[in-house]
């Protein structure tokens, strides 16, 4: 499977971004729980990134859906009910 191009990947994003109800949320303020949480769990690579998406999420009070299987590892840091991992 090829990746999307970007400039598809684009248009989708700013689709979603566009419809009613998404709202964009600043980010930044949660970043000490996600150095926290790279030296608890001893992160590197891709699991940096998804701990910051964690701690977003909890931060805003947030409810994240991805077809990332690697994301499932981060139910332990978000409750199981506050992350849905979709089968692609």
């Amino acid at each position: 499977m090829e990746p999307t191009p970007l400039d598809a990947a684009l248009a989708f994003l700013r689709a979603v971004l566009d419809s009613p109800g998404v709202v964009l949320p600043s980010l930044g303020d949660e970043w000490p729980e996600v150095e926290q949480l790279c030296a608890r769990y001893n992160l590197t690579g891709n699991a940096v990134p998804d701990a910051w998406i964690a701690a977003a999420a909890q931060s805003h009070h947030l409810h994240p859906v991805t077809f990332d299987k690697g994301f499932k590892g981060f139910r332990k840091l978000l409750k199981s009910s506050m992350v849905t991992v979709l089968k692609a």
